[in-house]
């Protein structure tokens, strides 16, 4: 199964950013208050294989790919 999402450039980025900042920061986000440690830092390499795929999907149009 597949699921096409068809978004702009600013949203490519503004997803990309969101993502970047949750694997980097994954227990400053209200979610940790109810996910142990462990399904945390699972969470943040799920969204970061998530990030790297939509990245090579829409390289033309994430214009920050590179994790800072």
């Amino acid at each position: 199964m597949f699921v096409n999402i068809t978004t702009t450039p600013e949203e490519d980025q503004a997803i990309n950013l969101a993502l970047t900042d949750f694997i980097a920061n994954p227990f400053e986000y209200d979610l940790h208050e109810m996910v142990d440690d462990d399904d945390m830092r699972e969470m943040a390499q799920v969204c970061e294989n998530l990030r790297k795929e939509l990245c090579e999907l829409t390289e033309s149009n994430f214009q920050t790919c590179s994790k800072t």
